[in-house]
């Protein structure tokens, strides 16, 4: 991306490395999501958001407390509204007409993370918001509404020690299991605006200050500036999605970019760039699918496909884009 209209950050430097060869489990909001995404792409092996979206540090806590432990949802852990059977730490995505259905979905993918847990090397933890929702019913902080009366909720602010306190407990929980288990946490760049302009602002300050403490707290733990990147290197509506909040695709591939010199060495960036250029090829669409020169195309294309498989036959998925 050109230099010429922004101001761009200093080149982040770790001593945390990401590769082919890592398990990752990533946690937290929609921008969780969307690096997820990348990494997915490039065939990186990841287990994300077990939980669904999560954008408070007091869910994402509990939700690796369970990952670290051996407790269930059960039924308690439920509630019935317009036809729906919904898990209070849970998103939307696991919801579902049946109580049985809800709990054998949420247990699947609780126990799914588990097992991947004991060969993950690298956790990204991504901070949306320190605002929180208490179910009144149950005096519980709930990890989404599910669209619930707004009654039902009172909503709150987390302190910053009360975020550090939650993630280091959730944390040395994990390292139990895995003692030498990377972290990276980052803040979410997507701007909460049903807080207000002023509370989101004070909202992430609280996050960001949190994530300062916790690096310096765990040797193994280190902060990767996405928020600051599309604050303030990437400070233009045209970076922006037509909802003026959430990054768009510019920006998502600025971002990744970065991500990319942080944690990736000279030989995982070089795979990421042939994995890239395979899947684009593959997913090409031609305007004459039987021409000559489309088949020739394809065959040299299946030629450097079957090459690459045989060289990394642990890397799933090369061979989804065909159509």
């Amino acid at each position: 991306m050109s230099k010429i209209y922004r101001t761009p950050l200093k080149a982040i430097q770790s001593t945390l490395h990401i590769s082919h060869l890592s398990n990752t489990i990533i946690f937290g909001s929609c921008f969780a999501e969307n690096m997820a995404e990348k990494l997915d792409h490039h065939l990186f092996p990841i287990s994300f958001n077990p939980f669904g979206i999560l954008y408070n540090a007091f869910s994402i806590s509990k939700g690796l407390h369970y990952i670290a432990g051996t407790q269930t949802i059960v039924e308690n852990d439920l509630i019935f509204d317009n036809y729906l059977w919904h898990c209070k730490w849970h998103h939307g995505r696991f919801s579902s007409v049946s109580k049985e259905e809800t709990l054998e979905k949420t247990n699947l993918e609780l126990n799914n993370t588990r097992q991947k847990l004991k060969n993950c090397n690298t956790l990204i933890i991504t901070l949306g918001t320190a605002y929180v929702y208490t179910l009144k019913a149950t005096n519980e902080i709930v990890g989404n509404c599910h669209k619930l009366p707004a009654n039902d909720f009172s909503k709150s602010r987390l302190e910053i020690q009360e975020v550090v306190d939650r993630l280091s407990n959730a944390i040395e929980a994990l390292f139990i299991h895995k003692s030498d288990l990377q972290i990276i946490f980052t803040v979410s760049p997507v701007r909460h605006m049903k807080d207000g302009f002023i509370e989101n602002q004070r909202s992430k300050s609280i996050l960001l200050l949190a994530c300062e403490q916790l690096t310096i707290k765990f040797d193994n733990a280190f902060y990767f500036p996405a928020y600051e990147i599309m604050m303030d290197e990437l400070r233009d509506y045209r970076f922006y999605a037509k909802d003026m909040l959430h990054p768009n695709d510019l920006s998502k591939d600025h971002i990744w970019s970065v991500f990319q010199e942080a944690f990736f060495s000279p030989e995982t960036k070089h795979l990421v760039k042939e994995i890239s250029t395979l899947k684009k090829d593959l997913a090409h669409r031609p305007l004459h699918p039987n021409s000559e020169a489309h088949l020739a195309f394809l065959k040299k294309l299946d030629a450097k496909v079957s090459g690459f498989e045989k060289r990394y036959p642990d890397l799933k998925g090369i061979r989804e884009g065909i159509r």
